[in-house]
């Protein structure tokens, strides 16, 4: 074998395994970004059920979400939804901080009211998770 041949396929050999390490990688930031969205909607929905079982048990919406939190603690006899109510969106760790106003700065807004409850994000999903490219990353989370 020629010494140009072997380097030929030393170096396509290498791309190779650099094709192969980016688009694993990439594949792993997709799905942690999903799994970060996922969540978030799952938070929102379980919010959403708790805070109408309050209203149908207590004839208006709650105060706020920890008074929330609190009835469905102390009321373990209803059908809700017990898991950890936060938005991932904006951070990695989740972000239960309760807003007024739609604001941007992530967590919930909760106009207590109505009983309405969003995402307080209301900005694209790609404004947030740069690395995100599906097509839902034109999504604004409030709208959901």
């Amino acid at each position: 074998m020629r010494p140009k041949f072997k380097l030929f396929i030393l170096i396509s050999f290498i791309l190779l395994l650099l094709f192969i390490s980016v688009i694993s990688i990439h594949t792993h930031i997709e799905r942690k970004c999903f799994d970060r969205i996922y969540n978030t909607e799952m938070s929102l929905s379980a919010l959403r059920v708790n805070l109408a079982l309050f209203a149908r048990n207590e004839a208006h919406p709650p105060d706020n979400l920890k008074a929330l939190e609190e009835y469905i603690k102390y009321h373990p006899d209803l059908d809700s939804h017990k898991r950890t109510t936060r938005e991932y969106i904006s951070c990695k760790e989740g972000n239960s901080q309760e807003y007024s106003t739609l604001n941007g700065l992530g967590g919930w807004y909760y106009d207590n009211q109505t009983g309405e409850i969003k995402v307080n994000l209301y900005k694209p999903i790609k404004k947030y998770m740069k690395l995100f490219f599906a097509n839902s990353r034109n999504d604004i989370p409030s709208n959901w």
